[in-house]
């Protein structure tokens, strides 16, 4: 082992360190003795480039590509494992029993690498997977499930029982989340991203241990390391690859058509053409959760100024007009739910200057149209039998309020009874934190806020989302529906007059404009139902 080599182990050894080992439950539902990454406990610490996907679920994505980036890439040892691995030959033999020989014939990839890789080593059936999983880490959950980016990998894994290492509980947590949806290509041409991927790590396993650190040092390094590199309908992986490894200088997104639109559309507005990076770059913040903020071209409203708006969603604007038309939202959705967060917030300040705990919470929740009473009486049970928890629980919920402010307030309550999904969960966080703002901050309801998502096609939270995460994407869909309803000359005055309209559109039975059979079926088995 030569100077450069030891230097990296230290280093290696160092960022180890920053994996914790949990010594009691910890938070979501983590046992004991499980080692997970700091990133799981506060992934608020870091403030990221605007291009950095900043929810929960894509932190581990992160933690993950980090890892491979030292451990794989510059070190010479496995993801899975942390042990030594012969990656120089490794990589010879993936390219030859796969790149050099592709199979391109009818059958399901995993089953075909099988038989490509019956000759290989122990140390090449580890990478083969790893590689594999470093494919599938960026991938939305909206697309393919974590369990099943999980059961591709072990399943590749499984080639060699021995001497092999799966995937382990933190890594696999990162693949409950994703970052991008790709287009068919990218399943359709999976060989291609996987023999890219190889490409990769062969080129980095040919430069000594200074060299890879100095072209995985930004973006433009890398870029120009594997500039060589044939990225021939791989240019997926590509932009996949340069996202996880440098998250803060360009986006998440995978599509070059996409890229090109963005391009287009940007240079016709402003007269100049730029490169994706200086337009994401010169973009305000459309995503925030905490203190953290970013910019997602696929959500509004930068989406429609690439993208246009949805035909989904003006059909939806066309029923929202005439509801609002209507004139009676005020009286029927909004104005006991102003006078509710007005009866709220005296609860909480009674509450948190030494008041009855119980008392006051009992006068706000039960009963409530806002919680499902057994929610309700299970809070309150959960309450009285921990005052001091339940104070510092509202404690968080109203500091700093908002979707991370949600997520702090969750992790005292616990997942029993009516209680253990996040549906009843975030219910009952947000009919308490209206109390700190109604108007930007209003209510949530599985059924109505579910239903919202289908009319506008909206994005779906990623499998590992927290409840604060899904209300993000809930409060992005307001946004939305604000943005349309003003440039169709019909302005809202906020998110809870939003709310009101999907709410009503979610839950009552109204004749709208252009609603088809299906969408009166979706509609009507949720009618009534909030």
């Amino acid at each position: 082992m030569d100077a450069a080599d030891r230097s990296f182990e230290f280093e290696r050894r160092q960022h180890l360190h920053g994996v914790c080992t949990l010594i009691g439950p910890g938070v979501n539902g983590v046992h004991q003795g499980l080692r997970m990454p700091q990133y799981l406990h506060d992934c608020s610490a870091s403030g990221p480039g605007p291009s950095r996907i900043v929810l929960p679920s894509a932190e581990g994505m992160y933690f993950a590509a980090a890892r491979w980036r030292d451990e794989c890439l510059i070190g010479n040892n496995s993801l899975f494992s942390g042990q030594s691995v012969d990656g120089g030959s490794a990589a010879a033999e993936l390219v030859a029993a796969f790149v050099e020989q592709p199979d391109i014939g009818d059958g399901k990839f995993v089953p075909k690498l099988k038989s490509q890789l019956a000759n290989v080593s122990t140390d090449a059936v580890q990478v083969a997977a790893e590689l594999l999983y470093i494919h599938f880490l960026i991938i939305s959950t909206e697309s393919i499930r974590g369990d099943t980016k999980r059961d591709h990998v072990n399943a590749v894994i499984a080639f060699r029982e021995e001497g092999t290492t799966r995937i382990p509980t933190d890594l696999v947590h990162a693949l409950m989340g994703g970052a991008a949806r790709p287009g068919q290509g990218f399943n359709s041409y999976r060989w291609k991203m996987f023999g890219y991927l190889i490409r990769i790590f062969e080129h980095f396993k040919t430069l000594s241990i200074d060299a890879r650190r100095s072209a995985l040092a930004d973006l433009s390094s890398f870029k120009d390391s594997i500039r060589f590199i044939d990225d021939q309908t791989a240019w997926s992986q590509r932009y996949a690859l340069e996202h996880m490894l440098f998250p803060e200088q360009t986006p998440a997104i995978i599509s070059r058509d996409d890229r090109e639109m963005v391009q287009a559309s940007f240079a016709a507005a402003t007269g100049e053409q730029r490169s994706i990076e200086e337009i994401v770059h010169g973009l305000d913040p459309n995503v925030s959760y905490g203190t953290r903020q970013g910019v997602n071209l696929y959500r509004t409203p930068h989406r429609e100024k690439w993208k246009g708006t949805d035909k989904k969603v003006e059909l939806y604007v066309a029923w929202a007009q005439k509801i609002w038309q209507l004139g009676s939202l005020d009286g029927r959705e909004r104005d006991w739910k102003v006078e509710l967060a007005k009866t709220t917030g005296q609860a909480l300040h009674t509450i948190a200057t030494g008041g009855d705990v119980v008392g006051h919470l009992k006068k706000v929740l039960s009963p409530s149209s806002l919680v499902d009473y057994r929610a309700a009486d299970d809070f309150l049970t959960w309450v009285s039998n921990n005052e001091a928890k339940a104070v510092k629980a509202l404690g968080e919920l109203t500091r700093s309020p908002g979707p991370e402010s949600i997520d702090r307030f969750l992790e005292f309550i616990p997942r029993d009874g009516q209680l253990a999904g996040d549906g009843a969960r975030l219910s009952l966080a947000t009919a308490l934190l209206l109390a700190t703002d109604v108007e930007q901050l209003p209510p949530w309801r599985h059924t109505s806020a579910e239903l919202t998502v289908r009319l506008t096609n909206g994005y779906r939270p990623q499998q590992s989302a927290t409840a604060g995460e899904k209300y993000v994407l809930f409060l992005e869909r307001l946004d939305l529906i604000m943005n349309a309803m003003k440039a169709h000359g019909t302005p809202l005055r906020d998110r809870l007059d939003a709310q009101a309209l999907a709410w009503t559109i979610a839950t009552r039975h109204l004749p709208l404009p252009g609603l088809g059979r299906k969408e009166v079926l979706v509609r009507g088995s949720h009618a009534g139902m909030t």
